[in-house]
């Protein structure tokens, strides 16, 4: 009988979490709408751990920038940073316990990070980390109170990577198929040129395998016409 009235008190312990939640989230639009799905932003997360007196900390942040050379048609080369941040985080109870931990990176190499500042990307793998360790403890309560179970930073981070890629290989698709049809050496290479210098070139300056594919295929291209001009 005890052991039954302790699991009902749980239960509505829970019950009550789960609402305080989701009145602190609506009165302050704490959630995001992806795909028909709502999403709950880090302070609604941070909220859950407060109600049960657990506190997330960041104990950790690692530099992980790389620099790669990258070469260009004409036989230059460029270097191209790629800063990039991972951080830990735990989530600890009063008595100083770990009970959860998290990790996570951010990259300026991320559609939404290109230009930033790097504390600005050192900030956001924290925010990830932090999202990630509180997910671990509380993603089950966020189900309960009717939200998704993935924190709405990382699942927009998801959902743009994901439209990026797509748009990315569509675009390289594009440029193939202009690139094939062109019968100018001087408008191919005027293109090309342009091409550099665009916005789409410098996403592409991460993506060694799609850069190095148009490349070959304006070498290609170039001899060819050259080929077809000596006929």
């Amino acid at each position: 009988m005890a052991r039954e009235l302790e699991k009902r008190k749980n239960v509505e312990e829970l019950a009550y979490i789960a609402k305080q939640l989701q009145d602190f989230v609506d009165k302050r639009d704490l959630s995001v709408n992806i795909a028909g799905k709502r999403y709950v932003l880090l302070e609604g997360w941070q909220f859950v751990a407060s109600l049960t007196q657990l506190t997330p900390i960041v104990v950790r942040v690692q530099d992980l920038s790389t620099e790669n050379v990258v070469k260009l048609p004409d036989g230059t080369e460029k270097k191209v940073k790629e800063i990039r941040w991972l951080a830990e985080v735990e989530v600890i109870d009063k008595n100083g316990n770990v009970v959860s931990r998290g990790f996570a990176i951010a990259s300026s190499s991320e559609s939404k990070r290109r230009g930033q500042d790097e504390y600005a990307i050192l900030s956001m793998a924290q925010t990830r980390a932090i999202s990630k360790a509180l997910r671990n403890k509380f993603g089950w309560i966020m189900k309960l109170a009717g939200y998704e179970a993935t924190p709405a930073e990382e699942a927009e981070a998801i959902r743009n990577e994901l439209i990026e890629k797509r748009l990315l290989e569509k675009a390289v698709q594009t440029f193939i198929e202009k690139i094939r049809k062109e019968t100018s050496e001087e408008k191919l290479q005027k293109w090309f040129d342009r091409l550099m210098k665009s916005e789409v070139w410098k996403k592409l300056e991460l993506d060694e395998e799609k850069r190095e594919m148009i490349i070959n295929e304006v070498q290609k291209r170039l001899e060819e016409i050259r080929g077809e001009r000596n006929e």
